[in-house]
């Protein structure tokens, strides 16, 4: 959970932002639970709400927690678009992921616990731009050296305290060396590293 966002000094601006993303987000993963496209649609309305609202206060004010509002804000965006795109094969909303993902990344700190997230998540949207059918050869050197460069930036960072997460972060920087044309001697330890911790973690939940 965002402390930005959800902290005891945030506003009530930023408190009531923070319950539109929560909609979105929620409303987002029940799309992929009941596979019905309006619950696409409002998480895209709620999410779009809030990243305006909070894009505002910040020029208007200045005031502590926004720009953590507006960057978990245009991370659920991503998400919110990716999944749109997914269902519906529009370019244009690949793309839209693309922008939101690496706006929030860069709005957010290396040091900040969800940068690893934020960072694994854009290299993530981009190696999947460069392999769309769409996607010419100078977009696709373009994405893939996008992609290392937020992975190198990830490895740098604190990576991320949930299991699952952190698993991910794993598995991205082996996508990105894989898709690179990195020695497989080098990829496959990632991989083994990614499944010994999502065993380890399933061990836990039994």
């Amino acid at each position: 959970m965002n402390k930005a966002i959800y902290g005891s000094s945030a506003s009530p601006s930023c408190i009531k932002n923070s319950v539109r993303l929560r909609r979105a987000d929620l409303l987002r993963l029940s799309y992929h639970q009941y596979c019905t496209d309006i619950l696409l649609s409002k998480a895209y309305n709620f999410v779009k709400e809030a990243c305006t609202v909070a894009k505002i206060r910040a020029s208007e004010w200045h005031v502590s927690g926004i720009s953590g509002v507006e960057a978990e804000g245009l991370f659920i965006m991503g998400e919110v678009q990716r999944s749109r795109h997914e269902r519906f094969g529009a370019t244009s909303l690949l793309d839209d992921a693309v922008s939101s993902f690496r706006q929030s990344a860069q709005m957010t700190e290396q040091k900040d616990a969800d940068f690893a997230e934020r960072a694994s998540a854009l290299s993530a949207i981009l190696r999947k731009r460069s392999k769309a059918d769409h996607t010419n050869a100078y977009q696709r050197r373009a994405d893939l050296y996008e992609a290392r460069y937020w992975v190198g930036k990830m490895i740098l960072s604190r990576l991320p305290l949930r299991r699952r997460d952190h698993v991910d972060c794993v598995l991205e920087i082996g996508h990105v060396l894989w898709d690179s044309g990195g020695p497989v001697d080098r990829v496959i330890p990632l991989y083994q590293h990614a499944v010994d911790l999502d065993t380890m973690d399933f061990v836990n939940r039994v």
